[in-house]
């Protein structure tokens, strides 16, 4: 079995390839497509180029379409998107890289790429305990260099 305690402690991150079936990304990514679509009042977007929080409801289909936004808290209203979030053999993975129990505080889903500078996510999104933010990201395409990269800093 992988040691990703001690792999997570030399390099910072861990990569998990193909950890979760083909199948069930492909239902997250249904979901997901079928939420937005829908425009529920209750799911919150940030507008990336004009740094506003609004309802996903209060935008039009072609703004959906064609605007760089990040979609809130899906985990919250979409049953795929919770059951991949809070798989149990990836939270026994977290919770053994962290030596602690772990709990869902987000999801984040871009269909667009935020272009963001590096920076540091504990700046956003505080721990109460210094050095217990982990973020996992978990790809819904196929990952190629013109998917959008994920830049990350070993060790850090």
């Amino acid at each position: 079995m992988t040691n990703y305690k001690a792999t997570f402690e030399r390099d910072g991150f861990l990569v998990l390839p193909k950890f979760f079936a083909e199948q069930r990304i492909d239902a997250v990514q249904a979901a997901v497509k079928a939420k937005i679509a829908a425009r529920p009042r209750d799911v919150v977007v940030d507008v990336l180029d004009t740094n506003e929080r609004k309802l996903l409801s209060s935008l039009t289909p072609e703004q959906i379409r064609t605007t760089r936004m990040k979609v809130n808290d899906l985990y919250l209203n979409t049953p795929a998107v919770r059951d991949i979030a809070i798989d149990t053999d990836l939270a026994k993975i977290l919770s053994d890289c962290m030596g602690t129990p772990i709990a869902l505080c987000n999801s984040l889903y871009f269909e667009k790429g935020s272009a963001q500078p590096p920076h540091v996510d504990a700046i956003y999104m505080t721990p109460q305990t210094h050095g217990h933010l982990l973020a996992s990201w978990v790809a819904l395409e196929d990952v190629h260099e013109d998917a959008g990269s994920l830049e990350y800093y070993p060790g850090s």
